[in-house]
């Protein structure tokens, strides 16, 4: 579990994700910062005096400064985005601990049922089935109890194949960083092509 869990935290695109846009949110707020800072502009020419016939050169430095406007709103815009996105890390954090903590109880439950399967009740279930087939033919057992002890083998094969697939899903989940249902449709959108239905359409 806990390699599991230090894998996921280290790994998760998610996570990763999340990181990236806390970073970018970090140098938007030291752009905004530097923002107000003025601009030093240098302008040079050159040009031909022909009273004097000589050339003559200039040169012009000017700096915009703003009086009032030192982009406090933006500032405060973009370190409340920051705070923001650093809370939104914490909270995938959180929600990755708690779906792993979900998908690593589904896989103990589920290797805890197969094992249990696989040593005890698969063998005893088809030894009732086996002892009442003997006894059925050597005139000890009726048809119908063979029938039903081969059904209750059956039926419990059936669950034990379940839980391997649910094992196996969950060891899926926590080795693919739980990212699960991906080839699922989103929920909630409209398939291109959908025309709603109106009383009169046009």
């Amino acid at each position: 579990m806990e390699e599991a869990l230090e894998r996921l935290l280290a790994e998760s695109p998610e996570l990763a994700a999340a990181h990236a846009n806390l970073k970018a949110d970090e140098i938007m707020v030291q752009r905004e910062k530097v923002e107000p800072i003025p601009n030093l502009f240098i302008e040079g020419s050159a040009g031909r005096n022909f009273e004097a016939s000589e050339t003559v050169y200039g040169v012009r430095a000017f700096v915009e400064v703003p009086l009032f406007d030192w982009n406090q709103g933006t500032i405060r815009q973009a370190k409340a985005d920051w705070r923001r996105q650093r809370n939104e890390v914490r909270r995938t954090e959180l929600s990755l601990r708690q779906s792993l903590a979900d998908w690593f109880r589904r896989f103990r439950t589920a290797l805890q049922k197969v094992t249990e399967y696989q040593n005890v009740i698969l063998p005893q279930s088809e030894q009732r089935y086996v002892t009442r087939l003997k006894s059925y033919r050597a005139d000890r057992e009726t048809w119908p109890g063979v029938l039903e002890a081969q059904q209750d083998f059956f039926h419990r094969r059936l669950i034990y194949i379940d839980q391997l697939v649910a094992w196996r899903q969950a060891q899926v989940a926590i080795d693919g960083f739980l990212l699960v249902g991906g080839l699922e449709p989103p929920a909630g959108v409209v398939p291109p092509g959908h025309i709603d239905s109106v009383p009169k359409p046009r």
